[in-house]
């Protein structure tokens, strides 16, 4: 689904330049759960914005099912963003002045879906997460975790394959986290690939593959029990 040959992603230049990502070969399979685990500034979330193809890499390649992102033009990109990828955030990044229900139809605009078919799949998608009865509530009328939902249900909205999440649970506490967690399990188990970034060890075992970084190179990669993460 997703492959990473020789990226690098570097900046400033000189004796100022900040290699963020230092040679990075990765090969995530459609329908796999991978989180991708370092510390603050081990190239974590560049990883995720070149997954994302949100940023391009300064060497290597990045390709999405089999497709080089560098040879897209930029229409091409946001077509890819808007169907293939989901992306959830640990600050949810919701419109504040939009309700729930509009926060997850507001993917689906670009693409031209009918009013009523956005709002009635907004809803049933608001409703499979536990929000039935907030689809009318504004983001600061929400808690942290119905908040975190409502960008999951957004990230939902057009059906992707793989949903990028970068510190999901970063915001919550351990609890809400758990279930955002148990969430993000049960996508993956219908079939949709999960790309996970987090600095919490205990988080990331809630995935099949956990891949460590470390100043922007791989040092290795487990695969810890799930089952017992996500009970």
């Amino acid at each position: 689904m997703i492959r990473l040959e020789g990226v690098q992603k570097h900046y400033g230049t000189g004796q100022a330049q900040v290699r963020a990502l230092d040679g990075v070969d990765l090969e995530i399979e459609d329908g796999e759960f991978v989180a991708i685990v370092g510390p603050s500034g081990s190239g974590k979330s560049t990883m995720l914005q070149l997954m994302g193809a949100l940023d391009a890499p300064t060497g290597g390649t990045v390709a999405i099912e089999g497709v080089d992102t560098s040879g897209m033009s930029a229409t091409a990109l946001t077509r890819l963003r808007q169907t293939t990828l989901g992306f959830v955030f640990q600050q949810f990044n919701l419109v504040p002045t939009l309700t729930a229900v509009r926060n997850v139809e507001a993917p689906m605009v670009p693409l031209g879906v009918p009013r009523a078919e956005r709002k009635e799949k907004a809803g049933d998608l608001l409703e499979t997460l536990g929000l039935g009865d907030r689809p009318g509530h504004l983001p600061l009328q929400l808690s942290g975790g119905e908040q975190q939902r409502v960008a999951i249900a957004r990230a939902l909205a057009n059906d992707p394959k793989v949903i990028l999440a970068d510190e999901p649970t970063g915001n919550l506490d351990t609890a809400t986290g758990g279930e955002v967690m148990r969430l993000l399990a049960g996508l993956n188990s219908e079939g949709r690939t999960i790309v996970l970034i987090t600095h919490d060890t205990e988080v990331a075992d809630a995935a099949e593959r956990v891949v460590h970084l470390r100043d922007g190179r791989i040092e290795r990669a487990t695969q810890p029990d799930a089952s017992a993460s996500t009970a």
